[in-house]
């Protein structure tokens, strides 16, 4: 069969004459070269002419910035075989890979399929930066174990074990491609999430049957389909599974660690959905300022206006049992076994024995002949020695308790103790809504008068602390203390129930609680995150007077509003935390 003929046919020889009409070559002895612009203006490296570099398909280890390289920590070596610094001194990893980042986009993943261009990406993010060498690479405290860790998560690797295999197997001289053919033998789902593989005698009776896929690659599509939902998990329950919650060093590193990778993601366009991508860096960079609060937020509360309000009215909701403990109730001790009491008896005549010994002319107390204690240094009769001086109380004063906090170092005389008391007593996980700063209006009356002034007292708080509002989250049911006073509404009601007081049933579920703080505490926590522990309603002393219901109900000029305390932290979430679920 004839093979059609092409339109278009380019035979050589004979070779073109000379070049195009009006195109001229110039001769390499006239050719002048136009340097990399040594300013940088946009973040984008040109030439004298202004002209964009344009990035090489694939990311070499000498690839560094002409524009500024000093500045961005990425200056070759000179030709005269002295190192330049590669970063500025005191510079952090994090600080180095930004002004890198610019520069790093190895790209050529077009045509390749989604999972294939984030392995292939996942390797050129490795080989493109200068990793910390402060410790060993599977040592859990280094910056290229925790990017190990990310892969295995993401289901590129299956564990740190392939990688040492394959850096062992190029030592031995094993070339790139024989590495990849053996790269799937290492792989391993023990230990991994995921649907197990059927038995194959079970697939091949029932041909309909869906295959699931391997762990590895059920995670790797998981992330191709839903990056934010992936990220959002990692970067949350995965900080618990591991345990990185409660390692600083890894609350700060991890998420700028996952922040860097997704911007390698985006800029080199290898996931499908650029918005699904930017919506998992945003949970990201949300990380870099949330998670490392998880670990100061503890250390700052509750502060010690919280804990002069605990002092005041000794409600302990950590320390009391719950209604209908096994171990509220005290029990009597079981009576001693024969056995022990024949043992006791035994060890009590011989202390009666020695003691009688200890009495005679011989002994310690009375020293008779030359006995030990007949000379003039004896233990119990010695002046001289300074080791038998009394010691002094010279203990150092970081070693003695704290002085408990009371409500005068802040409020000075005040009346909060006769006209406040505890209402509820709640244990809930809640989340940071609002976060109001002292007010500026001075209280209508002084706190301290002829007259007990709920009212003064309560605007006396408002204008001296900053007053952090908490609205119910669902990652934890609510729990009312058996301390606690006042009408609470169970689950899913709405109404209003019956209540012998002035004050309103409480809602766990959907009332907001507001907490009195100190104003540099608040400044700490930020807005969205979860605070879990003990919540106490510090309530009016009128709010449980019987109501006569042929008398006229008083009403409080600041309505129902009370304020609460946090007598217990128990748990410090970020805003974008997800449940194991």
């Amino acid at each position: 069969m004839a093979m059609a003929q092409s339109t278009i046919e380019v035979r050589f020889p004979p070779f073109p004459a000379g070049p195009p009409p009006g195109v001229t070559i110039i001769p390499f002895t006239e050719w002048n070269e136009i340097r990399i612009s040594r300013e940088l203006s946009d973040e984008i490296e040109r030439d004298a002419l202004n002209i964009p570099t344009v990035p090489m398909p694939s990311a070499h280890a000498t690839d560094v910035p002409k524009t500024d390289a000093r500045q961005y920590g990425a200056m070759p070596k000179s030709r005269k075989g002295k190192k330049a610094a590669a970063a500025a001194p005191g510079k952090e990893w994090h600080e180095e890979w930004v002004g890198q980042e610019n520069y790093l986009q190895p790209g050529g993943y077009a045509h390749m399929p989604v999972t294939e261009r984030l392995h292939a990406a996942s390797e050129d993010f490795l080989r493109s930066r200068n990793w910390p060498k402060e410790y060993e690479a599977t040592s859990p405290l280094s910056i290229r174990n925790q990017y190990d860790q990310l892969r295995m998560f993401i289901g590129l690797i299956a564990s740190q074990q392939d990688q040492n295999q394959k850096k062992n197997k190029n030592k031995k001289g094993d070339t790139v491609e024989e590495m990849d053919e053996d790269e799937d033998d290492d792989f391993s789902d023990e230990g991994f999430e995921g649907a197990p593989l059927q038995d194959k005698d079970k697939v091949e009776q029932d041909s309909s049957a869906p295959v699931p896929l391997e762990p590895m690659a059920e995670k790797l599509w998981a992330f191709c389909d839903d990056p934010e939902e992936r990220i959002t998990f990692f970067l949350s329950q995965m900080m618990f599974i591991k345990g990185w919650r409660y390692s600083e060093r890894h609350l700060f590193s991890i998420p700028r660690l996952v922040r860097f990778f997704l911007i390698f993601l985006l800029k080199n366009k290898v996931l499908e959905s650029e918005a699904k991508a930017k919506r998992a860096l945003k949970i990201a960079e949300i990380a870099v300022k949330e998670l490392p609060l998880t670990s100061k937020i503890p250390k700052v509360l509750p502060d010690e206006l919280n804990s002069a309000f605990l002092n005041c009215f000794g409600i302990r909701p950590d320390v009391f049992f719950p209604e209908g403990d096994e171990f509220a109730t005290s029990q009597p001790l079981a009576p001693l076994p024969e056995e022990f009491k024949q043992e006791d008896e035994v060890e009590t005549n011989v202390e009666m024995e020695v003691n009688a010994r200890a009495t005679e002319g011989n002994g310690w107390d009375t020293p008779a002949g030359d006995a030990w204690g007949a000379s003039g240094n004896a233990w119990n009769t010695s002046e001289d020695i300074s080791w038998a001086a009394p010691v002094e109380d010279d203990i150092p004063t970081e070693w003695l308790m704290p002085v408990p906090k009371c409500l005068m170092t802040f409020l000075g005389v005040t009346a909060l103790p006769l006209t406040h008391t505890t209402g509820i007593v709640e244990q809930s996980t809640r989340r940071i809504t609002n976060i109001i700063p002292p007010a500026t209006t001075l209280p209508p009356k002084s706190a301290v008068s002829s007259k007990l002034s709920p009212d003064a007292i309560e605007a006396e708080l408002e204008q001296k602390f900053t007053r952090v509002v908490f609205s119910p989250w669902d990652v934890e049911t609510p729990t009312i203390h058996r301390l606690s006073k006042g009408a609470v509404l169970p689950e899913g009601e709405d109404g209003p129930v019956s209540s012998a007081g002035n004050l309103k049933p409480h809602n766990p579920w959907k009332d907001d609680i507001t907490v009195l703080m100190e104003h540099d505490t608040a400044k700490v926590l930020s807005l969205g995150m979860g605070i879990g522990g003990w919540f106490v309603q510090i309530a009016r002393q009128d709010d449980f007077e019987v109501v006569d219901e042929k008398k006229p109900k008083k009403k409080s000029k600041r309505g129902e509003l009370r304020f609460w305390y946090l007598a217990g932290l128990t748990l410090t979430l970020t805003s974008y935390h997800v449940s194991n679920a």
